[in-house]
């Protein structure tokens, strides 16, 4: 061996030499050692490389800001909402101890308000007057100026939907309330409490996750049909309809902004990823949902090889930070949408320089792509966005509504156009939250009693007012004022 020689040989009982570097001269068990720690580390390996093609980012928005809610238990609706429910529990408690079970809650309400009181039936009726003590505390914390369920940072699936069942109840009996005082005349009472379910979706959507934005958009259709059909009444005059316009602004301002709820949803999603049991709560191993210990812990295992749930998190830290910047803007000046649609991302201002770690819409959809995790738990944000939209048109053709109601007592017939209620009634004729060229709301009169307001909706095309739901969806969103 010559001094260039850089690696030692060892000598062999024949003379030769073996360099020591040479896997193939390796005893059996330096191999099994070094598969055992091949397959050791190589989870570790793949998680790395997973998570370093994901880059971390700082959090989209103020969390601790947002969280912040310091209101006194007095002033909060949710302690009255709470006050109802246990009422409410108790009543039923009570009703099974003594064996009555041929009372049921009704969910006829929104057909009763429209065909009439004289529809319900004794089982209603005795169901609504067992309840006027739950409901009392209920509207009491209707009548707050602020509620809050829980903070953002605290969000469960058993906080959440607590609430979401309890206000959805009550709404329901509202609106039969209201039904009972519109057909014995007392119009002024009907009205606080149609005005009173609207509120209550305010109160559900605040600080919440897409359930709670999702239910308080539902409660918001149903608390307008309950306005409209109080509208109506010939026995409801102009100060009367100007009053309800001034209020439904007013509270229309209780509801969450949809950037809000996105928050609400990436901290409700972060809080169930950061728990012990996320898989079992978010990813099942079969449809039923039904997963055995054994069957969870490997599961929980192959996930965290693939970088779960850190991967998803920071996907979907990803796609806040794209979407804050636009999706409260009107439709018609949001920056253009791209991609799939579902994710709900938006096209950059080139103008504006990415913050460090944050990716683009392309990067963003390439690692959706890689995340089973987060294709399993992101939902349908463009379906969200669109119940957004139909909540703001419906709000906007609520107000036109009851200008065009307040015009029709004055004048003794409903308006030719929107513009005839500019400026005693209106403002301005409102715009269409759904027209992407900001238009205004589309309005006819058919008949001196009997018109039509409505918005293009959703798939932002005319349709003449087509807002008959009989058949499911219409394609146009409104009112039929008579």
């Amino acid at each position: 061996m010559t001094s260039k020689q850089l690696v030692a040989a060892e000598p062999q009982e024949d003379g030769s030499s073996v360099a020591w570097w040479n896997p193939l001269h390796w005893p059996a068990g330096i191999w099994v050692l070094l598969i055992a720690l091949g397959l050791m580390t190589t989870p570790f390996v793949i998680r790395a490389i997973i998570l370093a093609g994901i880059p971390e980012m700082p959090e989209p928005f103020d969390e601790i800001a947002y969280s912040t809610w310091e209101v006194p238990a007095i002033d909060d609706a949710f302690t009255y909402y709470r006050e109802a429910a246990a009422l409410h529990q108790k009543l039923v408690a009570d009703l099974k101890a003594q064996g009555i079970t041929d009372i049921r809650e009704p969910e006829d309400s929104l057909l009763i308000l429209q065909e009439g009181w004289s529809e319900a039936t004794d089982s209603t009726k005795k169901w609504l007057e067992l309840h006027q003590e739950s409901l009392a505390a209920w509207r009491r914390g209707t009548e707050k100026d602020q509620g809050l369920n829980v903070l953002p940072s605290k969000l469960t699936i058993d906080s959440i939907w607590n609430v979401v069942q309890e206000q959805r109840k009550f709404v329901r009996l509202a609106i039969l309330e209201e039904s009972r005082l519109i057909a014995s005349g007392e119009l002024d009472e009907a009205r606080q409490w149609a005005r009173a379910g609207f509120r209550s979706g305010g109160h559900t959507s605040n600080r919440g996750c897409i359930m709670q934005g999702l239910v308080g958009v539902a409660i918001h259709t149903v608390s307008s049909q309950g306005l409209a059909r109080w509208a109506e009444h010939p026995g409801v005059t102009s100060a009367q309809l100007q009053q309800a316009l001034v209020e439904v602004r007013s509270d229309e301002k209780l509801y969450e902004s949809l950037s809000n709820i996105l928050k609400s949803e990436y901290l409700y999603m972060r809080n169930v990823t950061r728990s012990s049991d996320w898989n079992l709560e978010i990813a099942p191993t079969n449809p039923s949902g039904a997963t055995s210990a054994a069957e969870a812990k490997i599961m929980k295992m192959l996930y965290w090889t693939v970088g779960e749930p850190e991967v998803c998190a920071r996907i979907m830290r990803q796609i806040l930070a794209n979407q804050l910047p636009e999706i409260d803007k009107p439709i018609a000046l949001r920056r253009k949408m791209v991609g799939s649609g579902a994710t709900l991302l938006f096209e950059l201002d080139p103008s504006i320089s990415l913050p460090e770690g944050q990716l683009d819409p392309a990067g963003i959809e390439r690692a959706i792509k890689r995340s089973s995790l987060t294709r399993m738990v992101l939902a349908a944000l463009d379906q969200l966005d669109i119940a957004f939209l139909r909540r703001q048109a419906r709000q906007a053709t609520l107000e036109a509504l009851l200008a065009t109601q307040a015009y029709r007592r004055d004048h003794g017939e409903f308006p030719e156009s929107l513009a005839q209620l500019v400026p005693k009634y209106l403002a301005a004729v409102p715009l269409d939250p759904c027209d992407p060229a900001r238009g205004p709301l589309l309005y006819r009169r058919d008949e001196p009693a009997k018109a039509v307001v409505w918005s293009v909706s959703q798939d932002q095309a005319d349709d003449g007012g087509d807002i008959d739901t009989t058949k499911g969806l219409a394609p146009d969103l409104g009112f039929e004022l008579k």
